[in-house]
């Protein structure tokens, strides 16, 4: 008799068992409704949705090998690969809006469709595989913004994105209820259009110094930023009370900075005049700020410079004025700037060669609070014992780097013992003769 005849009972009960039981896997549970479970099911997916969302938001690359083409690709891989990166973010922002129009994070979703900002190269175009890796300075930012201007742009899909953005920022103002809410939707708006043109003044290239054409390029700067200024001074004269119009006006201008710092400077000029007198918070705040600028601007002028704060390592306090007689170091730098923790062991270097003859060094490290122990561990395995400020708000949100007009990293300044700054840029070669002139 086979297994099958000598089961068949078993079996045939199993089956009936099965056919009891394997519906009731597929109704709602916990007596839910089909629609009520359907609500479930959509909320999960909209979770896993927005996840995916947000990390298309932090990850670069999804490995070590995808950075490292990017890293050795041309600046056409590069921009192409970047590029590509934002549009991902903006279809999956785009398609989360369109599938769950309710859903509470819809104005999250909204604001990271606009701050993925793509630049829309056209793929139709080819690589002209021009490297960098030969030239150096001006000849190598030349050849960047030449490369930059050559990308072609699909039209196109940036106004469609345009005018997608435009539709859902009027869709925050009508249904912003308060003064709050109406203000945001308002600089997402100058905001996007601020990043849309930085993006394009960046393959102007390097602004040629020469007195002969100083005057043109200050026009340029001028005709090109001045339409975003008046917008952003009828936006905070709308909004006098809000409080956030210091900081995100702050944030703009030193951004704009690396881009045309004197103008940065006439802007300030502008605001302070147009803040002075008013009672409203966000006034009163901006007027200050206009003000304690103008004043850093004075003193830079006069190669003069105010830094105090307290010790990273153990809260002492550090006043630059404190250390007259004496020739000091002032180094802006982070931990995600290669050249700044390169140059790391040379200044310990000089900090143990010439600290007992009268030279110090300040530290003010312009990480995020993330990298606060990755930045101590860099410190401490290089032996550097000078003090550090650390406030850990990043680059960009550093009140010295907007004060100071800072674009880049690493700036080291040199500071005399009369307390003027003798350069503003002293690495390199020249540094040990600079410190060596100084402390005669």
């Amino acid at each position: 008799m086979s297994y099958w005849e000598r089961n068949r009972k078993d079996m045939r009960r199993f089956l009936v068992f099965l056919s009891m039981v394997v519906p009731f896997c597929y109704m709602p549970i916990y007596g839910q409704s089909i629609t009520e479970n359907k609500i479930v099911n959509d909320s999960l997916q909209a979770d896993l949705d927005w996840k995916l969302l947000g990390e298309n938001s932090t990850v670069f690359t999804r490995s070590p090998e995808e950075y490292k083409r990017y890293e050795v690709g041309t600046v056409f891989y590069q921009k192409f690969f970047e590029d590509s990166i934002s549009i991902t973010r903006m279809q999956r922002a785009e398609d989360f809006l369109r599938k769950y129009p309710d859903d509470r994070r819809r104005k999250q979703a909204i604001i990271e469709l606009i701050q993925a900002n793509p630049r829309f190269y056209s793929k139709s175009q080819v690589d002209n595989k021009e490297e960098l890796s030969n030239s150096s300075g001006v000849e190598r930012s030349l050849k960047y913004s030449r490369i930059l201007r050559s990308l072609q742009l699909d039209h196109q899909a940036e106004k469609k994105w345009l005018d997608e953005t435009d539709g859902y920022i009027k869709e925050l103002m009508e249904h912003a209820t308060t003064q709050e809410e109406k203000e945001e939707a308002g600089f997402l708006l100058i905001l996007r259009d601020f990043n849309r043109a930085i993006a394009v003044f960046r393959e102007i290239g390097p602004v040629n110094s020469s007195e002969l054409e100083s005057d043109y390029w200050s026009s340029v700067s001028c005709y090109y930023w001045d339409s975003l200024l008046n917008r952003w001074l009828r936006h905070i004269k709308s909004f006098p009370n809000i409080a956030l119009v210091e900081p995100r006006t702050v944030n703009l201008l030193s951004v704009l900075s690396s881009f045309a710092p004197k103008l940065v400077s006439e802007y300030w000029r502008i605001i302070f005049e147009t803040t002075e007198g008013r009672s409203e918070i966000g006034m009163v705040g901006l007027n200050r700020y206009a003000q304690d600028f103008l004043e850093v601007n004075a003193a830079k002028a006069k190669r003069e410079v105010s830094i105090d704060f307290l010790s990273m390592a153990d809260g002492k306090e550090i006043n630059l004025a404190d250390m007259r007689g004496k020739v000091v170091l002032v180094d802006f730098w982070a931990t995600w700037c290669k050249p700044c923790v390169q140059e790391l062991p040379k200044l310990v270097d000089l900090y143990e060669k010439y600290h007992d003859k009268g030279f110090e060094v300040i530290g003010i490290c312009l990480d995020d609070e993330s990298a606060r122990d990755r930045a101590i561990k860099v410190l401490e395995e290089n032996g550097a014992r000078w003090p550090q400020r650390f406030q850990g708000v990043g680059f960009s949100s550093d009140a010295y780097v907007s004060l100071y007009g800072i674009s880049s990293l690493p700036t080291v300044w040199l500071i005399d013992k009369n307390g003027k700054v003798v350069d503003w840029n002293a690495r390199g070669e020249k540094l040990e003769n600079l410190i060596l002139q100084n402390l005669k």
